[in-house]
């Protein structure tokens, strides 16, 4: 559990101090920085990183060398904005070592009918390289779905992205809703003797990459 933390100067250089004798690890790295996280001793997660032992002496030498990562950036924007809409853009990157891709980073936007003319920027940074896929979950009050770049609707039918550490991919153009494969489901709603049910809840289940249902919802009008 993180116990304490503190800042490198302009020369790169920090202290921790009142640290209590026991065994610890050590992670490099911040939110604002475009350079890699990294655990003390060159590991990329916690689970590999080499614990230092405190007995009572001050400890030096527990140094980082970060490398800088990698960049990904665009605008988004909706295709037929109807209020304000909700989306969150989830960065995902493939790992071969499993053959699966894993949620790496997630940006939420609220959009609205004034950014489909020029759309709102994002980015995400300090990336590994490897192999990236861009997920659009969108939600307002009558839908809520997913889509990835570049007007996919499977995640089989995105089109990747190859990031290299220290490199940088621009110009990523995503446009909420503009697949023209989207398609509607209707229908009628009444009760047993037929008569149409008005303000009825139509729930669509779908489901994401790690098998949770989401909702797509709407709800009957006064005819039904």
């Amino acid at each position: 559990s993180f116990y304490k933390s503190a800042q490198t100067d302009s020369l790169g250089n920090y202290r921790v101090d009142g640290v209590v004798t026991g065994n610890y690890i050590v992670k490099f790295g911040s939110e604002d920085s475009f350079y890699i996280t990294q655990y003390y001793k060159g590991a990329e997660n916690p689970e590999d990183a080499k614990q230092i032992s405190v007995v009572g002496n001050d400890l030096t030498g527990i140094d980082a060398s970060l490398m800088l990562g990698g960049k990904i950036s665009g605008r988004i924007s909706l295709a037929q904005p109807i209020g304000s809409e909700l989306v969150a853009l989830r960065l995902l990157q493939y790992v071969a070592s499993g053959d699966r891709w894993e949620a790496k980073d997630e940006i939420e936007r609220i959009l609205s009918s004034n950014d489909s003319i020029g759309g709102r920027p994002f980015v995400f940074r300090d990336l590994k390289s490897g192999t990236y896929v861009i997920e659009a979950l969108v939600a307002s009050f009558s839908e809520q779905y997913q889509e990835y770049y570049d007007n996919a609707l499977q995640l089989e039918q995105a089109t990747t992205l190859t990031v290299t550490a220290g490199g940088e991919i621009t110009g990523i153009e995503i446009i909420v809703g503009e697949n023209p494969n989207r398609v509607s489901i209707a229908g009628k709603v009444t009760n047993q003797a037929g008569d149409p049910l008005s303000s009825i809840f139509v729930d669509l289940f779908g489901t994401t990459l790690d098998g949770k249902p989401y909702d797509d919802f709407t709800y009957s009008g006064s005819d039904g």
